[in-house]
């Protein structure tokens, strides 16, 4: 069975996505990747015919839980956002994922 580790929720700045799409709240429009350490983790973000990329502090990461076990979000410190360059797209993105490479 999985468990969460940690919950966290934090403030993307409105300069990032000046004109977010309205549906870019889905779950296939996000993407998470935690670094080696786990101090850390990037989320994608597709909105429109962009990706932005957030990081966030994974330092002290607890799971807060509330009535009947409800999952309850911890604040998290944004460390850096920026726009992906490297995805070019003419249309609005529908769906985003990570996949790893072979690097050597």
């Amino acid at each position: 069975m999985l468990e969460a580790k940690s919950l966290r929720k934090a403030v993307v700045a409105p300069s990032l996505l000046e004109n977010p799409s309205a549906a870019n709240l889905q779950s296939t429009r996000l993407a998470l990747h935690v670094d080696g350490g786990g101090s850390s983790c990037r989320v994608y973000i597709a909105s429109g015919c962009s990706i932005y990329s957030v990081q966030i502090s994974m330092e002290d990461s607890l799971v807060n839980k509330g009535k009947e076990s409800l999952l309850i979000p911890v604040s998290a410190q944004v460390m850096d956002s920026s726009l992906v360059n490297r995805c070019p797209h003419r249309s609005e993105i529908q769906s985003i994922v990570l996949a790893e490479t072979e690097s050597e």
